[in-house]
């Protein structure tokens, strides 16, 4: 499903074509491996919430001919930061 998702925002120009589909989704998925992190307080939660945005915005970040630049994944943040 996150494979899927990630194709069709490329497809859309919601990211940049050069992308590539199958590490961009291991990428997404890997950021569930803050929640172990999170629970044995290892990471600050707003550490982790830093670094989830970071690559969002990197990953929503189209190249500039493919669609007009608006900085960010959408405006959309995570909770907290």
């Amino acid at each position: 499903m996150v494979e899927r998702l990630i194709r069709q925002a490329i497809t859309q120009g919601h990211i940049a074509p050069d992308r590539d589909p199958d590490i961009e989704t291991d990428l997404v998925i890997a950021l569930t491996g803050f929640t172990p992190l999170l629970e044995l307080e290892v990471i600050d939660p707003r550490a982790a919430l830093a670094a989830i945005n970071q690559h969002l915005d990197r990953l929503f970040t189209a190249a500039p001919s493919s669609r007009p630049e608006t900085g960010s994944h959408g405006g959309v943040r995570a909770a907290g930061v």
